[in-house]
């Protein structure tokens, strides 16, 4: 099913050979200064060692897993420029595993593997070979159902090796020193009591002839770390001492501890550091000649966008000639699950200076590497180009001085380091001791198949069509001179071609008039994809970007900046794309926004903006250019816009403004409860009225208290009214001072007089009458009620009688008493 790649995910360029060879028989390859170059072995291949025994032979080793998932030793044999000069294996139908490299002549390698004859229980294979003729000669040590395996070895001065790695049955590490034939000087098992494990995990010769090993232990009581010892060239423990975490005791190292000597002496250990969330990360120990602990340091690698840090680990170390060292391994994607590869230079106290990271869409890992005698390093790993194939392959790299791959033109991803220091603590540790273990023959070496391809992103150069002025759309017009392909053969497979800043809906399109013999979707529309066919080069594919066109269906109503974007890809690598922009016009009358006319106040100015989009050239009356002109007086202004289309005209006239200014007012009304203000100020036409809450006016009718501010404008000037609107209580009540219950209709009742005008807003009505004993005798809520000088349906006494009356005015409650005369 065809579909459009998008062009985050287009290129990358594969060189793939596939030679089947008998054992050293030469493969020929065109060198290139740097590059990222993997090899297969039909399985899943992880290269654990590599080095140089001279200028035209390097050496890999490792191992590949095969589809029935047995795993098998893999040697690689390289020119100078890291073509393919032989590969091979150990033949024998279990497993066996490649471990260890060490160079004993610019001819012959010492290279250390494990063999499997029961299950998963190794022995310890050595072979001497010569990387010319094929010749090799092997030496084996393993008792039976006992777990040998080699981890390390390092070059002696008098053509030997030794040989580092651990046991698994008797948890013991253990070091061998074989002479230049073979034979072997002592072979000695180290240990740390209490402990569940101790393994040696690398090695390296001393200026002083003795030797220093690294490796890692777990105790019982899961108290984990690293730990150094010090062996005479004679096989005689000199001293030793272990590492840990003193925040964190039960850190688990990762099994490959790496070791390195400085050229001042100190001594580098590199690993893994677990945090208490589980992310990890590199790990190196700064450590002095004596043993004693210099520094312990974590480097954790942040991503510039996001700011969030990815795990990682130390795989390698290999000592620089200016003091310092570099730290290889790998971070992962924060599921862990893809791997990124990292050099990181640091300086002799284990300061950052520089790093690089060598990506790939699939994932890679970098376990060392070595200067390659030209100014540059050789980097060597495991990785794959493209993702999701489930296997690894053999990674070698090429780098300059700088440690960067130099032609690589794939996207990259931005990051940075941070080095924290930790708490680390050290202390005397281990034994020495005898050991004696079998010795048989190892099979022989085979010859295996390999193939290899390079990571090259492609490299595509367009030229675009003179699109520096805007451009008026009248048909479809092509957008490129010319395009050709800068990298090498077979390096573009895809074309992705993408409009941006186009409107929705807009019918704007991308089409090539004339595909030929390419594989073509959405030609026509924004995004265009070109896939090369059978029948065509890379170079034809390329070509037909200068057939590009652009063209619009309909009408186009929206203007503006338009960009093309070109991606070259291959496979699953992708080059950044190519980018060029153009400006596209309607042709269509432009709107010139200038106001109508207007008024020019005395010492002001005023600022005429036509708001135009598509306008390219503008020219007013005054013989401005600007797109904005700012005038101080009167007069009648044109404006002329020119587009790529058309030029049209605006006239706006400005006119001198009456300098009559505007007083500020200060308004104060106070009215009674229950009434209204009605506001209705005197208004003048040449000025503009509004209340500053909202309301509508000038006039308008007060019903709350409140200050309320009238804003005023002319065109030069403006001002304030301020009214402050209050209410107060005018209500009057008028008591009698005496009344005579006798049945003549006068003065029958008492009662208060509210005044009927100015009490209409009163509520709450309670009025109380008492004797003089403090009995009430009367009580009404309703106001139009009064007292008939009756108490329990009797006549009250004469005499002097007390009344409280409390009401509600509107804003409070109000209380008033007084005294009343019962007369009949």
């Amino acid at each position: 099913m065809n579909h459009v790649i998008p062009l985050r995910s287009i290129l990358r360029i594969e060189m793939r050979h596939l030679t089947y060879l008998l054992l050293f028989c030469p493969a020929l390859l065109i060198g290139q200064a740097t590059f990222q170059r993997y090899f297969e072995l039909d399985g899943n291949d992880v290269t654990r060692s590599a080095v140089m025994l001279s200028p035209d032979r390097l050496v890999m080793v490792g191992s590949s897993q095969d589809s029935n998932g047995l795993t098998h030793c893999a040697i690689l044999v390289l020119d100078g420029e890291g073509a393919l000069v032989s590969s091979a294996t150990i033949d024998y139908p279990l497993r066996t595993m490649g471990e260890a490299i060490a160079r004993q002549s610019d001819s012959t390698f010492w290279m250390g593997a494990w063999r499997s004859p029961i299950g998963i229980v190794d022995d310890w294979v050595v072979y001497r070979v010569n990387a010319y003729t094929g010749e090799a000669t092997g030496f084996g040590w393993g008792a039976e159902n006992v777990d040998e395996q080699i981890r390390a070895m390092e070059a002696m001065p008098d053509g030997g090796v030794t040989v580092v790695g651990n046991t698994g049955d008797l948890n013991e590490a253990i070091i061998s020193r074989l002479d230049a034939d073979g034979n072997e000087l002592f072979r000695k098992g180290f240990s740390i009591p209490g402990n569940l494990f101790t393994i040696f995990t690398d090695v390296e010769l001393l200026p002083d002839g003795d030797l220093l090993t690294a490796g890692q232990f777990r105790s019982e009581s899961s108290f984990s770390g690293y730990f150094l010892a010090k062996i005479s060239a004679a096989g005689e423990l000199i001293w030793s001492r272990q590492y840990n975490d003193e925040d964190d005791p039960e850190q688990v190292p990762s099994g490959a501890t790496s070791l390195c000597v400085l050229p001042g002496g100190n001594v580098v250990l590199a690993d893994r550091h677990v945090q208490p969330t589980g992310r990890k990360s590199p790990l190196a120990l700064l450590i002095n000649s004596d043993g004693t602990l210099r520094s312990a340091n974590r480097y954790l690698v942040i991503l510039t966008s996001g700011g969030t840090s990815r795990p990682g680990f130390a795989q390698g170390l290999r000592a620089l000639a200016d003091g310092g060292f570099l730290l290889f391994g790998a971070i992962s994607s924060l599921s862990e699950e893809n791997e990124t590869g990292f050099a990181i230079r640091l300086g002799a106290e284990a300061e950052l200076r520089d790093w690089q990271f060598y990506e790939s869409p699939g994932e890679n890992t970098i376990t060392g590497g070595f200067p390659d005698g030209s100014g540059g390093f050789w980097l060597y790993g495991h990785g794959a180009i493209c993702p999701g194939g489930g296997n690894d392959d053999f990674l070698l790299l090429r780098t300059n001085e700088n440690l960067e791959v130099a032609d690589e033109n794939c996207e990259v991803t931005d990051r940075t380091i941070v080095q924290t220091e930790l708490n680390f603590r050290s202390a005397s540790t281990g034994q020495l001791f005898d050991r004696d273990d079998p010795r048989f023959t190892p099979p022989p070496l085979m010859a295996v198949g390999a193939e290899f391809e390079d990571k090259i992103c492609p490299r595509v150069e367009v030229v675009p069509q003179d699109l520096s002025s805007a451009i008026c759309y009248e048909s479809p017009f092509r957008l490129l001179e010319s395009a050709r392909v800068l990298s090498a053969a077979e390096s573009v497979t895809t074309l992705g071609i993408l409009l941006v800043g186009a409107a929705a809906g807009a019918g704007e399109f991308l089409r090539i008039n004339d595909p030929g013999s390419a594989i073509i979707t959405g030609n026509g529309t924004t995004e265009i994809q070109l896939r090369i066919s059978e029948s065509m080069s890379q170079d034809e594919l390329v070509a037909l970007l200068s057939q590009l066109e652009y063209g619009i269906m309909g009408e186009l109503t929206d203007g503006g900046l338009r960009s093309i974007r070109i991606g070259a890809a291959k496979a699953c690598l992708v080059a950044p794309p190519i980018e060029f922009d153009f400006i596209i016009v309607p042709n269509q009358e432009q709107t010139i926004n200038l106001p109508q006319d207007t008024l020019l106040c005395p010492e002001d100015t005023l600022a005429l903006n036509p708001a135009t989009v598509r306008a390219t050239d503008f020219r007013w009356s005054t013989g401005a250019t600007t797109p904005m002109l700012t005038v101080s007086q009167p007069g009648t202004y044109g404006l002329t816009v020119t587009n790529a289309c058309r030029r049209d005209s605006a006239v706006v006239t400005v006119s001198e403004a009456e300098n009559r200014s505007l007083p500020d007012e200060e308004l104060r009304e106070i009215i009674c409860l229950g009434d209204s203000l009605n506001f209705n100020p005197t208004t003048d036409p040449a000025v503009s009225y509004r209340w500053e809450d909202g309301a509508d006016g000038p006039a308008r009718t007060f019903r709350e208290a409140g200050i309320y501010t009238l804003l005023k404008a002319n065109a030069c000037y403006e001002a304030t009214t301020t009214l402050e609107v209050r209410f107060q209580d005018c209500c009057l009540i008028y008591y009698p001072n005496a009344f005579s219950p006798n049945g003549d209709g006068v003065n029958d009742r008492f009662m208060p007089a509210p005044s009927p005008d100015d009490c209409r807003a009163i509520t709450d009505w309670s009025f109380h009458i008492f004797n003089r004993w403090g009995a009430e005798v009367f009580a009404t809520e309703d106001r139009f009620s009064g007292w008939d000088g009756s108490f329990r349906e009797r006549p009250a006494e004469n005499g002097v009688y007390v009344f409280e009356l409390r009401y509600f005015n509107g804003q409070e409650t109000v209380a008033q008493s007084g005294s009343v005369m019962l007369l009949r």
